[in-house]
């Protein structure tokens, strides 16, 4: 059985606040704060729209939702570059996050 696209989100964001770079901010540059706010917030909001998309029964903020979260989608995948660029993220957790977004997304569209 495929895991829900609601505990995908879910998974996503968990990975993501659990990253070793994601609780150690205040050692961290001004740049490399922002990159990995931009990362946490950014997996978030796309968990937050995912579950207004299956809580909703009106179709408009069903269309609303779905078309937030693949545009949080495409956010999320430059976040994770950033990071990866500022060495907030080795090259299992970009491939790990990647995929997890990459699953997402094919499921959205």
């Amino acid at each position: 059985m495929s895991e829900s696209l609601s505990n995908k989100a879910k998974t996503l964001d968990r990975y993501i606040m659990n990253l070793p770079m994601s609780k150690s901010m205040n050692t961290m540059s001004r740049q490399e704060q922002v990159a990995m706010l931009d990362l946490r917030d950014g997996a978030s909001m796309l968990r937050v729209a995912v579950t207004k998309y299956f809580a909703s029964d009106d179709l408009d903020e069903k269309r609303i939702a779905l078309e937030d979260s693949v545009g949080l989608v495409k956010d999320l995948d430059v976040f994770i570059i950033e990071a990866s660029k500022l060495d907030l993220l080795g090259p299992v957790d970009v491939a790990h996050l990647s995929a997890l977004a990459d699953s997402i997304r094919e499921r959205l569209e």
